[in-house]
């Protein structure tokens, strides 16, 4: 088959088979072949929603899921310090507290984030994709006392807002 024959035959290759030959030439460095299959791709025309808006709302979850896998991280650190509360006797209360301090931080540092850039309670994004609170609640709860570390929470405020601005352009 003559090369005119194949070119021909670009405009009816399915999107896998275009893309596993694009990346075959983009490996051969085949910039003719890969011009091809890019010129020959049937054109759509599209309706989407607002990316401003749609990007915001994927990024949130993104931000939200990352902030729960850090506050859980902790929470079960606090549990499992309950559990071994007679064990470790009279240290527990203090290593219970540093850690409930790590807890207070990135909850403070999360919703610095959330009320500067998102305008929302760190709670209502956390509710808005369902992630259970319950347990952050009644333990945030549990240490009313307990002082962030403000050079911490910012920390973690400003690695959000990093996130969030490398994203949300």
């Amino acid at each position: 088959m003559g090369t005119g024959t194949l070119e021909r035959q670009y405009s009816k290759l399915t999107p896998p088979e275009r893309f596993t030959l694009a990346v075959s030439a983009m490996s051969r460095d085949d910039d003719v072949e890969l011009s091809r299959l890019r010129d020959t791709c049937p054109r759509r025309v599209y309706r989407l929603s607002d990316t401003h808006y749609t990007d915001r709302m994927e990024q949130s979850f993104h931000v939200a899921a990352a902030v729960m896998l850090d506050l859980r991280r902790v929470l079960g650190r606090l549990s499992m310090l309950a559990e071994l509360s007679d064990v470790l006797g009279d240290g527990a209360a203090d290593v219970t507290n540093d850690v409930a301090g790590e807890l207070v931080t990135l909850w403070t540092g999360f919703g610095r984030f959330t009320d500067e850039h998102l305008n929302l309670d760190p709670m209502v994004l956390l509710n808005a994709w369902r992630y259970p609170t319950d347990e952050l609640a009644e333990t945030l709860a549990r240490f009313p006392d307990v002082l962030p570390d403000e050079q911490g929470a910012t920390d973690y405020a400003s690695t959000l807002a990093a996130g969030w601005a490398e994203r949300i352009a």
